[in-house]
């Protein structure tokens, strides 16, 4: 499920096409007709009657997770913005599932012949990335370096010469770390590669989850932005 804000003043076109007369109206659309409305906004009342709509004409479902109380206020759960299908990873044991790492569940990832990782993430719509949420409750990663809008996964060699986004030094609590990021830099983001420089002193690594949380944007665009674009 997509969402989509519009300002009525700039683009009154839209807003006269769904006979807009109030904000703010929160219009429900199903393979591109709309089923259902809301006019105004009142905090819990609205929260429920927008999961009832949304259950009724089953156009998606609001989950819950287990790390809701880690999600800064405003900000989601951007797991189902990733295109599942694009996960590539480079120093991956044969038997680690790199969709494993993007659900929840006591799978993990583990790397082969030292403790470096790279964890290419693409996503289905452009993105705004604010921070990660890290699982690892051994071998942990403790140093890592982010890139994005890449087409395609980096080599060990490119991270010599390819400038990061930002490097990190990971802070574990009860096997979670919160890792925020530069939020200006995340903006309009197509993929995102993490790449594990050094763990924690043990010989491999080893990663049960990660959680880009953020804001969903719109659709891709048929090329990628470039990286010097970000700001």
């Amino acid at each position: 499920m997509q969402f989509a804000k519009i300002d009525v003043d700039a683009q009154q076109q839209i807003s006269q096409a769904f006979g807009i007369t109030g904000m703010p109206t929160f219009i429900i659309c199903k393979e591109g007709a709309e089923v259902e409305r809301i006019r105004g906004f009142d905090g819990a009342h609205f929260e429920r009657s927008m999961e009832e709509k949304i259950t009724k004409h089953k156009v998606g479902k609001v989950v819950s997770s287990p790390y809701d109380h880690l999600m800064p206020k405003g900000y989601s759960d951007l797991t189902p913005e990733v295109s599942a299908p694009g996960l590539e990873g480079a120093n991956i044991t044969n038997g680690s599932s790199l969709r494993s790492i993007m659900e929840d569940g006591p799978s993990a990832i583990s790397s082969e012949s030292d403790d470096q990782v790279i964890i290419y993430i693409p996503f289905n719509s452009s993105v705004k990335i604010h921070s990660l949420i890290i699982c690892s409750s051994t071998n942990r990663p403790r140093k890592i370096k982010l890139y994005i809008n890449k087409p395609n996964i980096l080599t060990f060699d490119d991270t010599q010469v390819e400038p990061s986004m930002q490097d990190v030094e990971i802070v574990f609590q009860d096997n979670i770390a919160v890792v925020p990021l530069r939020f200006v830099k995340f903006q309009r983001v197509s993929s995102l590669i993490v790449f594990v420089e050094s763990g924690d002193g043990s010989e491999t690594t080893s990663i049960e989850r990660i959680i880009p949380v953020g804001d969903a944007g719109g659709p891709l665009k048929q090329s990628l932005p470039k990286q010097d674009e970000q700001g």
